[in-house]
């Protein structure tokens, strides 16, 4: 038989656009999901990079006759052609007067954070460029135009690219101190600032940037900021674990409670015998923004004191990449010390006291450390310790190196979700839901087969799949209960009680194929080409239509499986055990 062609509805993730992920089947749109959440997120790419959402908060950024302040300069819009092939960089002149020729803007900002304002620029008549932060940041780029290289400023913040056709990409680089950013940009005659200038030489400037952290790809804006990635409200299609093929990513709400998760140079990270480098290799995102630290004595210790109320459980993580030592440990002290050890090297999960942990791999050496705490003391202190060995809480010899990245602290929590960048504050990422209503001709009323494929990454409880009329009652659902067991629940008006069942032994990490039949006095549950249950034969009849699908997480948008959905169907009759074993057989 064809399963897709006997299927009422089939999701094959790829389609998606805001607040919607298309089904493969019907093609008319009534089978399309509808998609909510109202916060931003991140995901693993196909290139298996961390995408965060990004945004470029200078608006006109093509248009330097805006928000543009001009100090013996003018500004000749659309002049030239641009680095990108369209004719939308514009000439920034100088006047006659000797004085400076600048232009500058304001911008509101956060105090405390990393910023980067990057600019692409070509020489008119052989003037170079200063571009320059100032009042709440310092940061200075001094270029020569005619081949690239930096003649001064503040040279270890600084970049120049070349991006063909004489122009370069400058940016800078430095923390804020105040609410307010000033960037300025001036035309030189060599590496002067102050001249009399000559109206038909100055510079060509296309494509301003500003953005925290590190600079990254530009992302072009008109009348007001732009961001880019997994915006609030769209679908996240993930390729965690290497996959070819990308999944529905569908998470609960979670809090990384750990301020500046990226900057570890930053006061809010305690550093004890330990020095930072920010920026001293590509993270996991893609981009030049892990920090090395390097063990400058003993009792060394990189370490935040977040405030979570006693006896909570909590999951801490951080990514890590051995520089020239490998062992590490990650933990929580109080009036003792709980933790666990990790070997970069190995890949492998060594001494954990007090809880549990794993390793998740990203590649190019990076992985994700995770440990598992089922409550937290007063006054606790979550630390990163560089170890001369497994299990040991002496520090590893001094000059020895390790680069992190992404340091996430979940509450209430048995598994790592996402991660969640921060600033100088705690950030939420709210959950994902994925449902479909008034489909009842799609659902089988009196019987009919709900079919999923997942990839765990981890074991997370949560709903795979759930029919139902969008309340408790008359519903059939399955996933992983909070005990790490298959289950499948079906309630009925008729029944007395739902019938609940359970697979024996706990859920692995891996790929499944699952199907559950269900027929008033047949129902079955099929995973990975077997049957996993002894067929239920009492008798039901669902009493209201079922009118509801919700993928990934519960009939009321809760429950979220955590992980995500590979492909998912719907079929309006009961196949056989044949075609349920055939269906789901890896």
């Amino acid at each position: 038989m064809s399963y897709y062609s006997d299927a009422s509805l089939v999701l094959i993730p790829s389609g998606y656009k805001n607040q919607k992920v298309y089904s493969a089947k019907p093609t008319d749109g009534s089978g399309d999901l509808t998609f909510t959440r109202a916060s931003d997120a991140t995901r693993v790419d196909s290139n298996g990079l961390i995408e965060k959402v990004r945004t470029n908060l200078a608006p006109y950024s093509s248009d330097f006759s805006q928000q543009y302040i001009l100090i013996d300069a003018t500004i000749s819009t659309n002049t030239t052609t641009d680095p990108f092939g369209t004719s939308l960089a514009d000439s920034h002149l100088e006047t006659a007067t000797s004085s400076t020729h600048t232009g500058f803007t304001d911008y509101t900002v956060t105090s405390g954070a990393e910023l980067s304002y990057s600019i692409y620029a070509k020489s008119i008549g052989g003037r170079n460029i200063r571009v320059g932060g100032s009042v709440g940041w310092a940061s200075v780029a001094v270029v020569d135009l005619s081949n690239g290289t930096l003649l001064g400023g503040s040279t270890a913040d600084a970049k120049v690219t070349s991006v063909g056709n004489g122009w370069y990409r400058i940016s800078i680089t430095a923390t804020t101190s105040g609410t307010i950013a000033r960037v300025l940009v001036y035309s030189l005659d060599g590496t002067t600032t102050s001249f009399a200038g000559d109206v038909t030489k100055g510079i060509h400037i296309f494509g301003r940037q500003l953005e925290y952290g590190v600079p990254t790809d530009y992302i072009p804006t008109t009348t007001a900021a732009v961001s880019v990635g997994p915006v609030s409200g769209l679908p996240r299609l993930d390729y965690s674990g290497g996959a070819s093929c990308p999944s529905l990513l569908l998470e609960p709400q979670r809090t990384n409670l750990l301020t500046y998760s990226e900057q570890f140079d930053n006061t809010d990270w305690t550093k004890n015998s330990t020095t930072i480098t920010a920026n001293a290799t590509t993270s996991p995102d893609g981009y030049q923004n892990a920090d090395l630290s390097t063990v400058s004595s003993s009792s060394q210790v990189l370490s935040q004191f977040p405030s979570v109320t006693a006896g909570t459980s909590f999951v801490w993580s951080v990514y890590a990449k051995a520089g020239n030592w490998d062992i590490v440990r990650l933990g929580q002290q109080s009036s003792g010390i709980n933790g666990a050890w990790f070997n970069l090297s190995t890949k492998t999960v060594g001494t954990v006291n007090g809880g549990t942990a794993e390793i998740i791999e990203m590649g190019n050496g990076w992985l994700r450390l995770v440990t598992k705490f089922n409550s937290w003391q007063t006054g606790n202190q979550l630390f990163i310790g560089i170890s001369d060995a497994d299990g040991s809480t002496t520090t590893a010899p001094i000059g020895s190196t390790m680069y992190f990245y992404g340091a996430q602290l979940e509450t209430n929590a048995t598994y790592a979700t996402s991660y969640i960048p921060t600033l100088g504050s705690a950030v939420t990422r709210l959950a994902d839901a994925a449902s479909k209503t008034g489909i009842s001709s799609l659902i089988g009323q009196t019987e009919g087969t709900m079919f999923v494929e997942v990839n765990l990454t981890s074991i997370k409880p949560g709903t795979f799949l759930s029919i139902s009329e969008g309340t408790t009652a008359n519903r059939v659902d399955f996933g992983v209960s909070a005990a790490n067991l298959f289950f499948i629940v079906r309630i009925s008006a008729t029944e007395s009680a739902s019938t609940v069942q359970t697979v024996s032994g706990t859920v692995v990490v891996g790929r499944y194929k699952i199907a559950v039949g269900y027929k008033s006095g047949n129902t079955i549950f099929y995973i990975n080409g077997v049957q996993s249950l002894p067929q239920i034969t009492d008798t039901f009849t669902f009493v209201n239509a079922l009118t509801k699908l919700s993928v990934g997480n519960a009939r009321n948008d809760t429950a979220q499986m955590g992980d995500g959905v590979t492909q998912a169907a719907l079929f309006p009759t009961r196949l056989t055990n044949a075609q349920l074993a055939e269906l789901t057989a890896l």
